[in-house]
């Protein structure tokens, strides 16, 4: 699942296993984002409030996160 953050950089969200795995997409490639750890208890249809929470304070009234794919 690909999600465009507030306009300002695009994630993608993978589940391996029982974890997920976050990278960093720009310019044709994948940077793993180790730093970004999504309880493996995270259902998909959470991963938007997830990312939102974390990333929060690059929100603004006319931006959002939302799933590009």
């Amino acid at each position: 699942m690909k999600f465009d953050v507030y306009g300002r950089f695009i994630v993608e969200v993978i589940r391996r296993g029982e974890d997920w795995e976050v990278f960093l997409v720009e310019q044709g490639r994948r940077l793993r984002m180790n730093e970004v750890a999504i309880p493996s208890e995270t259902l998909m249809e959470g991963i938007p409030n997830y990312l939102e929470d974390l990333w929060h304070e690059s929100a603004s009234p006319e931006k959002s996160i939302r799933r590009v794919d």
